[in-house]
């Protein structure tokens, strides 16, 4: 269990797509809904249901669930600083707000957009009334994985280089790869810097490491057998 999953909404950004793609299918479905209604022949019976589902869709199902079928199918959640899923009172909250910030017929939630963008955390005004953030539903799992085995979240390790002795020659090359097929050109001495040692050699052997002309010390090479 965690007690703050700050590090992991700061981590997440704002989700805008996610989100605006949620917001859309839970207003198509809630439409949906409504027009299921109609089949219903008691019109006043009807009006009530319709009543009943827009007002308890979101707080019954981002106050249990922590998500709409819209988020979902987004792969976000809404959750509480500590990670645990709303319930009902700061579901009631966010969807009090919703009626104003994400209305599809009041700017087509734009007005959520704009304060999501404004701040670091991703939370419209509804979050913030309520203390909720909206997170990948993968990413709070790998969070609260994260946090069980005590890894820091975001870090990773740096792999530590492989321990080698102080004398190894790997420490004096300039181009070299020590583990390459070299081959030495055999009684050819030219001018050139020394791959082994980094020093120039003015009779120094000519070796290939593939198509790659390198030059060395004799003494050098000669440490190489």
């Amino acid at each position: 269990m965690t007690s703050s999953i700050l590090p992991l909404v700061e981590s997440e950004g704002r989700l805008i797509g996610r989100r605006w793609f949620a917001l859309w299918v839970d207003f198509i479905f809630l439409m949906g809904g409504a027009l299921a209604t109609e089949l219903i022949p008691h019109k006043e019976a009807a009006l009530w249901l319709r009543v009943v589902l827009y007002l308890s869709y979101f707080p019954l199902m981002e106050g249990l669930l922590g998500q709409t079928v819209g988020k979902r199918l987004a792969g976000i959640m809404v959750v509480t600083v500590e990670g645990h899923k709303p319930g009902i009172i700061r579901a009631i909250a966010r969807t009090f707000a919703r009626l104003v910030e994400t209305n599809p017929f009041l700017a087509g939630g734009l007005p959520a957009g704009i304060v999501v963008l404004l701040n670091p955390r991703g939370q419209r005004l509804g979050d913030f009334m309520a203390g909720t953030y909206v997170v990948r539903s993968l990413g709070l799992k790998e969070y609260q994985a994260a946090m069980a085995r005590g890894e820091p979240w975001g870090q990773r390790e740096t792999p530590k280089p492989s321990a080698r002795p102080e004398t190894a020659l790997e420490d004096l090359v300039n181009g070299w790869d020590p583990h390459a097929p070299t081959r030495t050109i055999e009684g050819f001495m030219g001018e050139g810097q020394c791959v082994l040692c980094g020093q120039m050699a003015p009779r120094a052997r000519l070796l290939y490491q593939s198509s790659t002309k390198l030059y060395a010390h004799p003494a050098c090479c000669d440490r190489l057998a």
